[in-house]
């Protein structure tokens, strides 16, 4: 195309920009709207501001149609980048209403909107989790308070989550949250344990700079114990106050279950930190707080948990996923004549769970991840004696996870001929479910303490 700046010589030419003092690059700013674009993402990412600024000034750049997205999602990356996130905001929704865009700009706005706001992701998204493998203890994973280890056990586990989020109105936004989730054991002894478990968490949005969410989950879990039984059901008001990185959140409801003397309600709450502290790893930093009141007061409960976990890009598209947590428990009624009968003990009961996880994952094609993952899990309790309510657990699985999230809301995105793409490093699908979110690894604790045990991993 006649005039048009070949992409080798334009990296040469944005290598020694790069290269040059901040005073040269004021005055060797590209005249090509391209040239400039890639300039201004670089020095972006090298940390130079003004640089970039300088590269997005001026000249006759954007060209009228995809060139004008493109200006836009650089400008909400340098606001952003600056802290001033009501004006990036303002960018990045001027993006949204635009017809068309070129595709990568359309994944970096997505991946944009997620940064102040972890809420703003795809209005739908799902994700299926499909798990096989084997477990050194078929009662782990289950709602039970098991005093004796169970039978080593194939498994296969299948989980489908979702959540939906409606147009904002105003300040406030519906939004729905879901999962269906299926558990099988091989071992014929321990095949009426086979279990199923549904989730519903609708409510609702607040705010923008800090969001608020209010939300009514309900938790279904039943079990095939001579035909399907609801084993438990769970009630709960929850409430979560997000600024930025930080989440704040809290819960009271009640839970019903099968053995009536183990009903019981709940209170519980903490916070979590979500961080990058280099460019291939992210971690999570959650502590949290438990009270629990029972219909017989030998299973009322006073805990906590401390959670960590980290996502590291290898290179090549692997992802190694590792996690652990420690939680405590104290049955604060427990003891005397009712402790004796329940657990064997004449004093308060007090169980030590900690868990460790890794998973290595494939690079995603078309949203399909595999991966290959270990768990472990050890329950400590000072029950010991005639019954001992200590356990671990070895797991193995292999795991293929599937993700999807779309827009119908989005720019629609076009690539003309000639185009060559700016390569962002964030991959072409932008924000998605594929990473675990806060809430997705307290809803995992929750499974994991559900009798004490390593449930629901």
């Amino acid at each position: 195309m006649p005039g048009r700046v070949r992409p080798d010589a334009l990296s040469l030419v944005l290598a020694m920009l790069v290269a040059a003092s901040a005073p040269a690059r004021a005055e060797l700013v590209p005249t090509d709207c391209d040239a400039r674009a890639r300039l201004a993402w670089q020095l972006l990412q090298q940390g130079d501001l003004d640089g970039a600024q300088r590269a997005l000034r001026g000249g006759r750049c954007p060209r009228p149609g995809p060139e004008e997205g493109r200006w836009l999602v650089l400008r909400a990356a340098l606001l952003q980048a600056r802290s001033f996130d009501a004006a990036a905001r303002g960018a990045l929704a001027r993006f949204a209403a635009r017809a068309e865009a070129f595709p990568e700009d359309v994944a970096l706005w997505q991946h944009l909107r997620r940064q102040p706001d972890p809420a703003g992701d795809a209005p739908l998204g799902l994700r299926l989790d499909l798990l096989g493998g084997w477990t050194s203890n078929a009662l782990a994973g289950l709602p039970l308070d098991p005093s004796a280890p169970g039978p080593r056990s194939p498994f296969a586990r299948a989980d489908l989550a979702g959540r939906l989020l409606l147009p904002r109105r105003g300040l406030w936004q519906p939004s729905l949250e879901g999962l269906l989730s299926g558990f099988a054991l091989a071992d014929r002894e321990s095949q009426r344990f086979t279990s199923g478990q549904m989730l519903a968490r609708p409510g609702v949005l607040l705010g923008r700079d800090t969001r608020v969410l209010l939300a009514y989950k309900l938790d279904l879990y039943l079990m095939n114990q001579k035909g399907a039984v609801l084993y438990y059901q769970a009630h709960r008001a929850e409430a979560e106050v997000q600024w930025r990185r930080l989440l704040a959140f809290a819960a009271v409801g009640w839970r019903q279950f099968h053995d009536a003397d183990r009903t019981r309600a709940e209170l519980d709450g903490g916070v979590g930190w979500t961080f990058a502290p280099g460019r291939r790893l992210r971690l999570i930093l959650v502590g949290s707080l438990r009270y629990q009141l029972a219909d017989d007061v030998a299973y009322d409960v006073a805990g906590g948990t401390a959670l960590v976990n980290g996502r590291v890009a290898l290179g090549r598209g692997l992802v190694l996923q590792v996690g652990g947590t420690v939680g405590y428990d104290h049955y604060v009624s427990s003891g005397e004549q009712r402790g004796l009968e329940l657990f064997g003990l004449v004093g308060k009961r007090r169980d030590l769970l900690s868990t460790a996880t890794a998973t290595l994952w494939s690079p995603s094609w078309r949203g399909l991840r595999l991966g290959v993952g270990y768990d472990y899990a050890r329950r400590d309790s000072n029950a010991d004696a005639p019954r001992s309510f200590d356990y671990q657990e070895h797991r193995g699985a292999v795991r293929l996870r599937w993700t999807a999230d779309f827009d119908p809301w989005a720019p629609r995105a076009t690539a003309p001929p000639g185009h060559v793409p700016l390569d962002y490093g964030i991959g072409s699908r932008g924000a998605t479910m594929d990473e675990e979110r806060i809430q997705d690894l307290l809803r995992q604790d929750e499974a994991d303490r559900r009798s004490g045990c390593g449930c629901g991993r």
